[in-house]
This record gives C-alpha cells, sequence and structure tokens, in this order.
C-alpha cells in the first residue's frame, strides 16, 4: 500500500491515511498505477477514467461500480477482481488476466480485450458492443444476455462459455475455436448447422 500512498500523495516517503486501503469514491482519474500491486484494495464507485494501470496486480479488488473508460489495463492481474457494474468504455485490456472477474452489468463498449484471459469470468448481462475480444479465452464464460453486436470474437475459445440470450449480431465469428461447444442463443445452433460452420450435434 505504501507504493500507492506515495503515487496518489505525491510525497517520496508515504504518507499515513486513514483505511489506506479504501478509495471508495476517489478521483484517480489519470492516476499512474502501472505495475502496482493493489492487492483486495477497495475502489468502489472511484473515478480512474484514463489511468495507467498497465500490468497492475488488482487480485481481488473491489473496483464495483468504479469508472475505468478509457483506462489502460493491458496484461493486468484482474483475478477475482469485482468489476460489476463498472464503466470500461474505451478500456485496453489486451493480454489482461480476468480469471473469474465479475464484470456482471459492466459497459465495455469498444473495450479492446485482445487475447485477455477471460476463463470462467461472469460478464452476464455486459454491454460489449464493438468490443474487440479477438482470440480471447472465454472457456466457461458467463456471457448469459450480454450485448456481443459488432463485436469480434475472432478465434476466440469459446468451450463451455455460456451465451444463452446474448445477442450476436452483426458480431465477427471467423475462426472461433469450439463454438460447438458452447451455449449458443435460440436459433443460432441451427443456422450455424445449416451453414455447416458447426457440426450437428450428436443424438
Amino acid at each position: 500500500m505504501e507504493d500507492i500512498e506515495r503515487r496518489l500523495l505525491g510525497t517520496e516517503e508515504p504518507q499515513q491515511i486513514k483505511n489506506p486501503e479504501d478509495f471508495e469514491g476517489f478521483d484517480l482519474s489519470k492516476a499512474k498505477f502501472d505495475h502496482a500491486i493493489m492487492h483486495q484494495v477497495s475502489m468502489h464507485y472511484a473515478d480512474l477514467t484514463e489511468a495507467d494501470l498497465r500490468g497492475a496486480n488488482l487480485h481481488r479488488a473491489n473496483l464495483h461500480e468504479a469508472d475505468l473508460s478509457k483506462a489502460d489495463l493491458s496484461k493486468a492481474d484482474l483475478h477475482n477482481v469485482n468489476l460489476k457494474a463498472a464503466k470500461l468504455i474505451g478500456a485496453d485490456l489486451p493480454f489482461a488476466d480476468l480469471y473469474k472477474v465479475n464484470l456482471h452489468g459492466a459497459n465495455l463498449l469498444s473495450a479492446d480485450m485482445t487475447k485477455a484471459n477471460l476463463r470462467g469470468a461472469d460478464v452476464g448481462e455486459a454491454d460489449l458492443t464493438r468490443a474487440n475480444l479477438s482470440g480471447a479465452n472465454l472457456f466457461g464464460a458467463n456471457l448469459c444476455a450480454a450485448d456481443l453486436s459488432m463485436a469480434s470474437l475472432r478465434a476466440a475459445a469459446l468451450n463451455g462459455a455460456d451465451l444463452f440470450e446474448a445477442n450476436l449480431n452483426g458480431a465477427n465469428l471467423s475462426r472461433v475455436k469450439n463454438l460447438d461447444k458452447a451455449i449458443l442463443p435460440e436459433g443460432w445452433r441451427e443456422a450455424l448447422e445449416a451453414a455447416g460452420l458447426i457440426e450437428p450435434a450428436s443424438e
């Protein structure tokens, strides 16, 4: 936490502040947290727009309803982070580790999640319109009722992903891996089978 305090307060020596692990509601826009270790930090409702979080370790942090629009989270460790209902509009998350992250109801409009690890993540009811998920690992991810319209899922791995009631209108599904092993929206499996893009389900 000393590293975080020093960056927030602009001091050479860390200062003592009340509840240093709690930054609920703080204005941290454009803050420089690249490669910082921020385990279990609470940033509920915090403003992290355009923040630099490249390579940061936010393991089990609470970012519920935080605003990370246009933040740079490339290669960040977001294991088990709570990002429920957070705003990540235009955020950069390429190669980020989002294993079992909670992104339920989050706004990821136009976010870049190229080759991100979303294995076991909860992305249900999230807005992923125009998001780039090319090469992402979505093994076992919950994408129920997510809006993936115009999103790129090119070469993404969807083994066991739950896309029930998801909006895939205009989505790029070229070279998607294990699409036949995903739970698809109503009517999609039949259409993909008819087009020869997946094998018919075995009886």
